[in-house]
């Protein structure tokens, strides 16, 4: 394996996080105008069925890392020559969960599904985890701190298919073979990083698997993988359980709320990732200044979500019909209960990443069990009478909960959510936070 030494660390800050960007950029717009597209083109009843199979795929899909990739990633930059051990390891744990967990979703659906459509395309769009599980190629290269080629061929693909789905809609294309065509762009997305990862190697790859590795991973691993179960499992259902306790025009109107909302709740991930890492470099050097942007911060993660929910609120009844058509115009109620959601979510991710950082990710636990229980129990009583906008409000009141309850009842979450507390009074420190902001334009400009 080549060394990770012939790149220069400092690649990564100048052109890896230029070109990470710019993936993001790009299918955050063009996925979300392609969502809208093929709303507009499969109608409510279709979109509604389409969304609980891609619901499903990404599950599988997500289950199939394991919540291992941090670790993975983190193995890969310290230890280049255990290379060919880590990959081999980690691609045959995916692989062997790929195949139970596409296998398994195939036969629940079987079983539990009526409607013959929509359990046709899971058949298909739940084999997308199998590609996952040789996602070891891309961790590799962000471990090597050059992302580009990974970048490449994963936005090339996806670029075509985006074109693909143009033409196949202009020529009638069913929502089964939407589901087929994101099958196969799965498939060739992995291999496009294969070759990308084989020019990188022009000698014989010989990979390698360690028992003892992988166990590793598992032991240290296990609370990541709690998180992602609990976080994902019934994000990922849920169009499914609104499809099953009501129609598919009613997980239709849900599906196209959650296309736009995901929008949204992406950029207090990737805001996070910004800002938290860069606060936490303040935390001893500069501890009076950590502790006001800190607050600025959790501030700014309560207020500006509610404001967008309010313009949400007032400008949604024309803009969601205009934007999908006049058949979506029952995804009004849903979108509103979803974006009021938002500031316990941009809350959640804070302290989120304030604990990962701090090594007490399983302080996070608590909150994700807790607001899994609140949405299952919110889903069940609200959707069979309220449809989707009932699913809607299960799910913002549940984020609410999985944020706050946990901080009454247990100390340690208690005393990291002291600044989301404290975010309520903001007008309280309204002035002190305009001379933050100023401090911090005036050090970017010197």
């Amino acid at each position: 394996m080549a060394s990770d030494a012939s790149t220069p660390q400092q690649g990564f800050f100048v052109h890896g996080i230029s070109w990470l960007f710019a993936e993001r950029a790009l299918r955050c717009a063009g996925g979300f105008a392609m969502g809208v597209a093929i709303a507009r083109y499969l109608g409510p009843d279709n979109y509604g069925r389409y969304g609980v199979a891609m619901g499903l795929a990404m599950l599988a899909k997500e289950v199939t890392t394991l919540g291992l990739d941090r670790l993975v990633r983190r193995d890969l930059a310290l230890r280049p020559k255990d290379s060919p051990t880590i990959l081999g390891s980690y691609m045959l744990l995916g692989l062997i969960t790929a195949c139970v967990i596409a296998a398994g979703l195939a036969i629940l659906a079987h079983t539990t599904i009526e409607d013959m459509p929509t359990r046709r395309m899971i058949y298909f769009a739940v084999w997308m985890a199998l590609p996952q599980s040789f996602a070891g190629a891309e961790l590799w290269f962000e471990a090597r701190c050059y992302p580009r080629p990974a970048v490449l061929a994963r936005n090339s693909v996806w670029l075509v298919g985006q074109l693909v789905r143009l033409f196949l809609m202009w020529s009638g294309i069913t929502a089964l073979g939407m589901a087929v065509v994101a099958l196969v762009e799965a498939f060739v997305t992995y291999s496009g990083i294969a070759l990308a990862f084989r020019r990188e190697h022009p000698a014989r790859l010989r990979f390698h698997v360690s028992r003892t590795l992988i166990l590793g991973w598992l032991r240290e691993g296990w609370p990541a993988f709690v998180l992602l179960i609990s976080g994902i499992s019934l994000d990922r259902t849920l169009l499914l359980w609104v499809q099953s306790l009501t129609t598919n025009q009613e997980a239709g109107h849900l599906g196209a709320g959650l296309r736009i909302f995901e929008v949204w709740v992406y950029l207090a991930f990737v805001t996070a990732s910004l800002a938290l890492p860069k606060l936490a470099s303040k935390q001893e050097s500069e501890p009076e200044t950590f502790k006001r942007q800190v607050q600025l911060y959790a501030d700014a993660s309560l207020v500006v979500p509610v404001v967008v929910a309010l313009i949400v609120t007032v400008l949604s009844p024309w803009v969601v019909p205009l934007v999908l058509g006049d058949k979506y115009r029952d995804t009004v109620p849903a979108l509103v209960a979803l974006f009021w959601g938002a500031p316990a979510i941009y809350a959640g991710v804070m302290r989120g990443q304030i604990f990962a950082m701090k090594s007490r990710l399983l302080l996070e636990v608590p909150s994700a069990l807790i607001c899994m229980t609140v949405a299952i129990s919110l889903l069940f009583y609200w959707t069979p009478t309220h449809g989707a906008v009932g699913a809607a409000w299960a799910m913002s009141c549940a984020q609410w909960a999985g944020v706050f309850i946990p901080a009454l009842l247990i100390p340690a979450v208690r005393d990291g959510t002291k600044e989301l507390w404290a975010a309520f009074l903001f007008p309280l420190r309204i002035g002190s936070h305009i001379a933050e902001v100023k401090r911090i334009v005036a050090r970017v400009r010197r």
